[in-house]
Parts: C-alpha cells; sequence; structure tokens
C-alpha cells in the first residue's frame, strides 16, 4: 500500500473536485473532436493503444492505493475551485479519481475510433449534474460570494439587501470563500449558533429579519450532509463577527 498517511477527505467534497476534474478533461476532448485535425489510422490506432495501456496501469496503481499519476489533476482542479487537497490523495478520493480519469480515457479511446463525445459523455457528465454536456463544461462551480451576489440582486428591498450583505460577510468569514455545493444542511446548522453570536454587534432586529428573508445555502445538487465534517471552533467565529461589527 503507497498511501498509508493520507486522511479522509470530508464526502460532500469529492464530487465538487471530481466535476470540476471532468469539466476540463472533457473540455479538450470536445475540442479535438470539433477542430482538431485529420488523423491518419495508424496514428489513430496507436493513441487509442496509449490510452488502453495507461488504463490498465492506473487500474493496478488503483490495487496498491498509489495515486500518483492522477494527483496533480485532481490537485489542478481543486486549486481551481479554492478546494486545495492534501497530498498523498486519501484513498477515498484518490479511488474515485483513477475511475473517472480511466471513464475519461475510455471515452476518449472511443472518440478517436469514430463515436460521438457529447454522447459518450452524458452518463459521466449525469454522476455530477443534471445540465447537459455542452451547458456543464461551459459551467462553473458557484463560490459563495458569487451566491450572495446572486442573491442582493434577487431582493430589491434596500432594507433586505443590507441584511443579506451582513449574513453573507460573516458566512465568508465562518465558511471561507468555497463552493456552494461543498456546504452541507449540517453546516448550515452549525453556522446558526454563530450567527445568533454575532447579533449583540450586528443587531438583533436585523438578524431576525435576515434569518426570515435569507435564501438557502445549498443549490440543488448540493450533496447530503457528512457528520464526519469537522466544524470551526466558534469561539473564533464569536472573534470574527466582533470585529466585523466594529
Amino acid at each position: 500500500m503507497t498511501n498509508k498517511i493520507g486522511q479522509s477527505t470530508p464526502a460532500e467534497k469529492i464530487p465538487v473536485v471530481l466535476g470540476e476534474a471532468l469539466r476540463h478533461k472533457l473540455a479538450r476532448v470536445i475540442l479535438e473532436q470539433d477542430i482538431g485535425p485529420d488523423l491518419p489510422d495508424d496514428e489513430i490506432d496507436r493513441r487509442i493503444e496509449v490510452l488502453d495501456q495507461q488504463s490498465i496501469d492506473l487500474k493496478r496503481d488503483a490495487r496498491r492505493n498509489d495515486f500518483t499519476k492522477v494527483e496533480s489533476t485532481i490537485s489542478t482542479a481543486a486549486g481551481k475551485i479554492g478546494l486545495p487537497v492534501q497530498s498523498p490523495l486519501s484513498n477515498d478520493l484518490g479511488r474515485r479519481a483513477i475511475d473517472l480519469i480511466r471513464a475519461i480515457m475510455d471515452l476518449e479511446g472511443k472518440v478517436l475510433d469514430g463515436e460521438d463525445a457529447r454522447a459518450g459523455a452524458r452518463p459521466l457528465v449525469a454522476q455530477f449534474s443534471d445540465t447537459s454536456v455542452d451547458q456543464f463544461v461551459s459551467s462553473k462551480s458557484v463560490s459563495l460570494s458569487e451566491f450572495w451576489d446572486k442573491a442582493l440582486k434577487l431582493y430589491p428591498s434596500k432594507d433586505m439587501k443590507g441584511n443579506i450583505d451582513a449574513i453573507a460577510k460573516i458566512a465568508i468569514i465562518y465558511f471561507a470563500d468555497i463552493p456552494v455545493a461543498t456546504i452541507a444542511a449540517e453546516d448550515q446548522e452549525n453556522f446558526s449558533p454563530g450567527w445568533r453570536a454575532c447579533r449583540k454587534s450586528t443587531g438583533k432586529g436585523m438578524a431576525r429579519t435576515a434569518s426570515a428573508g435569507t435564501p438557502r445555502l445549498s443549490p440543488r445538487n448540493t450533496p447530503s450532509p457528512n457528520k464526519t465534517r469537522s466544524t470551526r471552533p466558534m469561539r473564533q467565529t464569536r472573534r470574527s463577527c466582533r470585529r466585523s461589527g466594529e
């Protein structure tokens, strides 16, 4: 076993990171299909053989929990959405990453052999999104700050905008500016005590109004709660809240 020290990755983060990796890999495959050069048959056959051998090698690596060959891809994807992952990759993330990369290799080989990339990619995309393949490839993960910015545009009332903005600042202090999809329902419940602790510094009336009118953080495809996810110390949140209310 190669990976003996990797800690488990929070379950709600794994689909977000893998989805980002798929998005960039799939974009390349589709681009090569649409505007790539026409290759002679012997070059196509050679590329397919290379992909097949790389897939076999990854499968063997997975047996030993060796995720070295996919770590760069996963780390890059995680960095793009502000969710850095540890090195070496944890076994749960690493094995699922290898499964995904092998599935992309299989798709790429079929596309080289004449199949349509978008049709072949639908089952892969469906694991992470209910949008079309083209929409998935062109979209991006929504960060907490982007979510709140959109919420501000949806609530035209001046008072409501102020309330939402106040909660947003504290939420970003508490969670950091991470993708909304990684914030599980349990995390929102854990955030509530921290928000209540801030009412003295931000105003009880504002807190009551905001709690009644604030949209939920979780988007439609937010993963189910992960009970193993650690929460930020409430003491630190209270200190941050006091600073924001000064």
